[in-house]
């Protein structure tokens, strides 16, 4: 485990309070030039979820890596796996996924994301109604549906769609749901 040498904690903080804020550039800006080794392992983290967000995957990949995601699942093996879907390096998110056997909303909406986009519509189902159990989501629910409707269950597509619509609160995903709903009928 690394100790947080980190020379300059009001910086990490000041970077925080940016990224929070939806200033990413901004805190980018203020840790790129900090010197990795003189940070902790929260810090490497949090450096690595930043550069994924900003679209830098590979140094992303690099202090992900570095953090061991798989020793640490728990805290790192998420932002990884989410890191490896942004930069479309979806097989090797694939080789992943058993290895952190995780049950939590967030890493079955991302192994759902990972196996729709490798077109493997069945086991995106699995976790996308893994999340829904934990969390009901609109957005769950049109990926669900959007799944059958792509196997060419239109049964199934229904069901979903208006569990979807149920419980939308937002323009945009009742928009996707209705227009899902056109291509059913």
């Amino acid at each position: 485990m690394r100790v947080s040498i980190f020379s300059d904690p009001q910086r990490l903080s000041q970077a925080k309070i940016y990224y929070y804020s939806g200033k990413i550039s901004k805190a980018f800006i203020l840790l790129n030039n900090v010197n990795i080794k003189n940070m902790g392992e929260d810090e490497v983290l949090f450096f690595a979820i930043l550069n994924s967000d900003l679209g830098n995957y590979c140094k992303a990949n690099d202090l992900f890596i570095g953090l061991s995601p798989i020793k640490n699942k728990e805290k790192v093996g998420i932002p990884f796996l989410r890191n490896l879907y942004r930069w479309k390096r979806l097989r090797q998110a694939e080789l992943y996924i058993p290895k952190l056997k995780l049950n939590n909303y967030d890493y079955n909406l991302i192994c759902g994301e990972i196996f729709n986009n490798l077109k493997k519509y069945p086991t995106a189902i699995e976790y996308f109604l893994k999340a829904a159990d934990i969390r009901e989501s609109a957005f769950i629910y049109y990926n669900i549906a959007k799944c059958y409707y792509l196997l060419g269950n239109k049964i199934n597509c229904d069901i979903f769609i208006y569990k979807g619509l149920e419980i939308s609160k937002g323009r945009m995903i009742k928009f996707n749901l209705k227009k899902l709903k056109e291509l059913v009928e």
